[in-house]
């Protein structure tokens, strides 16, 4: 094969994480891809780090004020979301500041992390990165030298650590990157469905993948192991692939038996991911005597395909493993999407509302300090219906959980007329601080970010690796 270069994929994303091996290469005018071996976690992920940012978060939260976040699903819905935010600002930034109005209780919280802290927090799952791209490199029989790129994709390779930890895991090496890391297999993905459906595109027509099986495939019949392994399909075998296996009756005399398929590389009775299905029509006999072949085929898809055959009648089962299960119907995905829209209607009025809302309180704070600094101007008689009007609406505020936009607003207008009446005498300067104390909408957004003023907070001591490059390869 011509121009042959080994490249290693590192693909941390969202949710999960995974790890391959592959060959790029030409043969006359073809381009070939190879997959040599996958390795990975399907529980690593951007929001296993938002989690600990979360816990920290938390435990701040409790240690300030004796009150359990834990225990209410809204409040750590929106401290997610604002711990998100910081986890991305710590990419290009050396602090992150979190700021989110009422969480818990009616009470505001901010606080503020650093990028050596979150590395910190975050440790093992950073390192733990490390030893599944060990494990990829020992299943294609190759070393670290042997690589010619090493290429990352997914949101979560924009953590400076973990493309350090990566760069200096291959001896500092450069790493290569697409322009959009989110975009690079979905970009995969819709090559290789229009290969599977014989799209006649020129740009795809000289491509060719090689793939494998990224999980091995077990079968039980009858609760017992067949044979002296339950290993159908080893992982990383090339596919597509068929074996064929020869079993005779488990159990007692019976008409039917129960054939369990796994996915995985954990031990059978172990799976989480199983298929069950029963072969019926079977004559009567005694155990030993019925045999039935069974082959297990794998396309190009990665659907696992099982045929039973009866050797005395002949009789046969044909089954499709594909992991529907786990995917939604058009229906569920319909009534999601109707959902977050009304998710998203009712946050923008809760947003409204609390905008509302702040701007009332802030409003009589505001009112209320600018009366105690004039008040060798103000008659006494008019400070005291002054108070009693802005104390009196903060005590409504805190009684009106169910209160409107509209309602604060109206309350607001109220205030501000009653104020405006009695504070002829209040300096020109106070009054324009107290008109200028409504809350815009990043005074509430649990994702802006307030401006980072303390230059004398810790860098972090890792030298960030090189900005990443876009990869030599075309494929």
């Amino acid at each position: 094969m011509e121009g042959e270069e080994t490249v290693l994929i590192f693909d941390l994303g969202g949710g999960t994480f995974d790890v391959s091996v592959v060959t790029v290469g030409k043969f006359n005018t073809r381009r070939i891809i190879n997959v040599k071996s996958t390795a990975g976690n399907t529980k690593l992920g951007g929001i296993d780090f938002d989690n600990r940012l979360v816990d920290h978060f938390a435990q701040e939260f409790y240690s300030k004020y004796q009150k359990d976040l834990m225990s209410n699903p809204k409040a750590l819905h929106r401290l997610r979301l604002a711990c998100d935010q910081a986890k991305q600002t710590l990419s290009y930034a050396n602090q992150a500041s979190i700021a989110i109005v009422a969480l818990h209780e009616g009470i505001d919280f901010s606080s503020c992390i650093t990028r050596v802290r979150f590395e910190y927090i975050c440790a093992d799952l950073f390192h733990s990165t490390l030893d599944i791209v060990q494990k990829a490199l020992d299943d294609a029989g190759m070393t670290k030298d042997m690589m010619d790129e090493i290429i990352v994709i997914g949101g979560s390779t924009r953590i400076p650590k973990i493309r350090k930890l990566l760069s200096d895991f291959f001896n500092k090496r450069e790493l290569y990157s697409f322009e959009d890391c989110h975009e690079t297999v979905a970009c995969g993905a819709a090559i290789q469905a229009a290969k599977l459906h014989h799209d006649t595109s020129d740009a795809i027509q000289d491509l060719q993948l090689s793939d494998i099986a990224p999980l091995s495939w077990d079968i039980l019949i009858d609760d017992g192991v067949i044979k002296a392994t339950s290993c159908i399909v080893k992982k990383n075998s090339k596919i597509p692939k068929d074996t064929q296996i020869s079993v005779t009756r488990a159990s007692k005399p019976s008409n039917e038996f129960t054939m369990k398929v796994y996915e995985g590389e954990e031990p059978p009775a172990k799976g989480e991911n199983r298929r069950e299905f029963n072969l019926t029509g079977l004559p009567l006999a005694t155990f030993g005597v019925v045999k039935t072949d069974i082959t297990f085929e794998i396309d190009a898809n990665g659907i696992l395909g099982i045929t039973a055959t009866e050797n005395t009648t002949g009789h046969l089962e044909k089954y499709a493993v594909k992991h529907d299960e786990t995917r939604l119907s058009g229906e569920e995905i319909e009534n999601l999407v109707k959902d977050a829209a009304y998710q998203r209607d009712m946050d923008d009025l809760w947003r409204e509302r609390m905008l509302a809302k702040n701007s009332l309180e802030s409003y009589c704070l505001k009112m209320i300090g600018a009366i105690e600094n004039q008040k060798n101007v103000i008659a006494e008689s008019e400070k005291k219906t002054l108070l009693d009007k802005c104390f009196e609406t903060i005590k409504w505020i805190d009684d009106s959980h169910l209160a409107n936009q509209e309602k604060f607003e109206e309350k607001l207008e109220d205030v501000k007329t009653v104020c405006h009446m009695m504070t002829s005498t209040i300096s020109d300067d106070s009054e324009d601080e107290i008109e200028d104390s409504d809350y815009e909408a990043s005074d509430i957004d649990s994702d802006d970010e307030e401006d980072d003023s303390d230059e004398d907070e810790e860098d972090s001591e890792d030298e960030e690796p090189a900005p990443l490059k876009k990869p030599k390869i075309e494929c």
